[in-house]
């Protein structure tokens, strides 16, 4: 069966959507097909705005699939969910925030349908949102869609579809301080076994080379620099080895990322800046979000909204054409 993507609207005024536009200008004879959940007048303005030589399709049924694939050599398709929208590129508006989240809210009810295969969300601003909603908050995609599809324990995985790196930081959005009192064995081993299941599932890994990284400056240095890596790490890594992992660590952050080292099959940090800094440099053009844990497959661009560089034609599609490769990669391999 041909497989279809949703692609989330993300925030109208950033570069969002013209990123979307390339993205299927890039993808469009490809087998990575994909449709847009969003407003098909305010893609049709941006498309006039860039003078871009692209057709749009409504489309308001998913069902014929060969058809949507077919259809998708000619047309940029939107799943047209209307919405009000306040169209002023580079410029952050509260009011937009309902279409965003009702962007994100379709695409959790087409997958759970059945009617597309996976979802590729689009970046959006976490402070507007929040600014918009009253009695909840938006800390990320990631813990939003977990909560939108009552997925109890995910994992942010970050990969690039120009190399076989793969970084995992086993806490995510939350303060440094959050992430360290966070931490126990109990997570490191419950996470690490999701992360390894996953890659045997969807890389066809017999048994991933997993690298462990420490907390603390030189592994802690014995205790002298800190002890969770002798409490907490060390433990939890010699309990998944027990267990048949292919594990080793726990190595010091500073050093680690050299050639050598990061040709086994993912390296897994304490915290979120701690692998997505070095990760990034190298491949912010390339990078790619994947969650783990989620009922369905669910990829990102590893990028924010850009509301400095929405109003021009500068924003590269890279990340977000990487993201759609890799859902559809992963959504081929179920």
């Amino acid at each position: 069966m041909k497989k279809i993507l949703a692609l989330s609207a993300g925030d109208p005024n950033s570069i969002a959507t013209f990123i979307s536009l390339k993205a299927w200008q890039a993808l469009r004879e490809s087998s990575d097909v994909f449709v847009f959940i969003g407003n098909k007048n305010n893609v049709d303005a941006a498309i006039s705005y860039f003078g871009l030589p692209i057709k749009t399709l409504a489309l308001k049924d998913l069902a014929d699939r060969e058809r949507i694939c077919e259809l998708f050599k000619e047309y940029f398709l939107v799943f047209d969910i209307g919405g009000s929208i306040d169209f002023s590129l580079g410029k952050p508006v509260v009011a937009n925030a309902e279409y965003i989240l009702n962007s994100l809210h379709t695409g959790v009810d087409l997958v759970e349908k059945g009617l597309v295969d996976g979802i590729i969300t689009n970046p959006v601003d976490k402070h507007l949102i929040n600014e918009y909603l009253v009695n909840d908050t938006f800390v990320g995609h990631t813990e939003y869609l977990a909560k939108l599809s009552h997925a109890n324990d995910t994992v942010m995985m970050f990969c690039s579809n120009k190399s076989a790196l793969k970084v995992v930081p086993l806490t995510t959005h939350v303060s440094l301080s959050q992430a360290i009192n966070s931490l126990s064995a109990e997570l490191i081993v419950n996470k690490t076994i999701q992360i390894n299941n996953f890659l045997k599932k969807y890389y066809g890994m017999a048994n991933p080379r997993i690298s462990m990284l420490s907390l603390n400056p030189h592994a802690g240095e014995n205790g002298l620099m800190g002890d969770e890596e002798i409490k907490i790490i060390n433990p939890a890594i010699k309990q998944l080895q027990g267990l048949g992992l292919d594990i080793s660590g726990s190595f010091p952050a500073d050093s680690f990322f050299t050639a050598q080292n990061m040709a086994g099959d993912i390296i897994i940090g304490m915290y979120h800046d701690q692998v997505l800094t070095p990760f990034k440099t190298l491949y912010f053009d390339s990078g790619v979000n994947t969650t783990i844990g989620l009922p369905f497959i669910r990829t990102s661009p590893d990028h924010g909204v850009g509301f400095n560089i929405a109003a021009s034609s500068k924003a590269n599609p890279n990340s977000l054409i990487a993201a759609i490769e890799v859902a559809s990669s992963l959504v081929n391999h179920e």
